[in-house]
């Protein structure tokens, strides 16, 4: 079966970098908001100044992340977090074959990035125990990956439906990738690229 991601080509990765640059340079959803008037000539005109906006679609700011991983350390993302740095979200089931099918591939390719990238990998299923992600992660051999059990509200947050969901938050905090299915290594290391000069 041929999964959502590997639809998309090179190209429309390639679309990602460009669209970072945009946004990079400060152009975000915005709202208005009433900056002053001017009065001269009895003439009454407005500034406004953009605002980002907080949310889980391109462009958006991240929703804050505020929760502990599956070893009991604190982890943020957002206004809250100690440190910016680019990160991928990755929405996951120890259940999901597409999911053990995107670390197996991830592996390989994150050793390259992990000094740069942040990578958070959230369960969606919230019966399993954080017992049960960590023996996961180990057999897996996942242990520069960040885990943590799941969390209704950040589901919420983020809009999660499905497993295999990705977000790519640059370092200034904007969501400049969203998608999900499988990845193979060429598109993880374009990914993970993209978000290391963000």
């Amino acid at each position: 079966m041929e999964s959502k991601l590997s639809k998309f080509s090179i190209i429309a990765l390639s679309v990602a970098v460009v669209m970072l640059t945009i946004f990079t340079a400060g152009c975000s959803t915005s709202v208005s908001k009433n900056a002053g008037t001017d009065n001269t000539a009895g003439q009454n005109t407005q500034a406004s100044v953009s605002i980002p906006v907080t949310g889980n679609k391109q462009g958006n700011i991240a929703p804050n992340i505020d929760l502990k991983d599956v070893n009991g350390l604190d982890y943020s993302l957002g206004e809250n977090a100690k440190i910016v740095k680019p990160t991928l979200v990755y929405f996951f089931a120890t259940w999901c074959p597409y999911c053990r099918q995107n670390f197996a591939t991830l592996k390989n390719v994150y050793v390259d990035y992990q000094n740069e990238v942040d990578f958070v990998a959230i369960d969606v299923d919230p019966k399993e125990t954080n017992e049960q992600i960590k023996a996961y992660q180990e057999k897996m051999g996942l242990n520069d990956i960040t885990f943590i059990k799941s969390d209704i509200g950040t589901l919420s947050d983020y809009g999660v439906v499905e497993t295999t969901t990705k977000f790519a938050v640059g370092r200034n905090g904007t969501i400049i990738w969203t998608g999900s299915g499988d990845a193979n290594e060429k598109q993880w290391r374009i990914l993970l690229n993209v978000l290391k000069m963000s």
